[in-house]
């Protein structure tokens, strides 16, 4: 089950999720120690936030397998929902919750925006 706080924690794990390479951090003890951490942690907070929206694009870029449409698609949301999903309930909500226009897609701009 996705609490409200553990849905308020996605985006700074995800962020540290891609930083890492989307590998080491699929193990449960993981997950939970890397919330509670980047939240604290000094490095989050030499991260300018100009330097991470730089990443946040790339990121996006990475999973946009038809670049040209600058959208992503359910399917190419699978790298980050599918190592996750049975250890961390909360990011199929989060992603959902990306996508504000409901249109099926997540916009760079609605990417961007369900970071901050």
């Amino acid at each position: 089950m996705c609490s409200p706080s553990d849905l308020l924690a996605m985006p700074s794990l995800l962020q540290q999720w891609f930083y890492m390479g989307m590998g080491e951090l699929t193990q449960r003890d993981s997950l939970e120690l890397t919330t509670v951490s980047l939240l604290d942690s000094p490095q989050s907070q030499k991260k300018t936030p100009k330097r991470m929206m730089k990443f946040l694009r790339y990121r996006f870029n990475m999973l946009d397998d038809s670049a040209p449409n600058r959208m992503l698609s359910d399917s190419e949301l699978i790298p980050v929902r599918a190592p996750l999903v049975a250890v961390q309930p909360c990011v199929v909500p989060f992603l959902k919750s990306c996508d504000t226009n409901e249109d099926g897609y997540i916009h760079m701009d609605e990417w961007l925006e369900c970071f901050k």
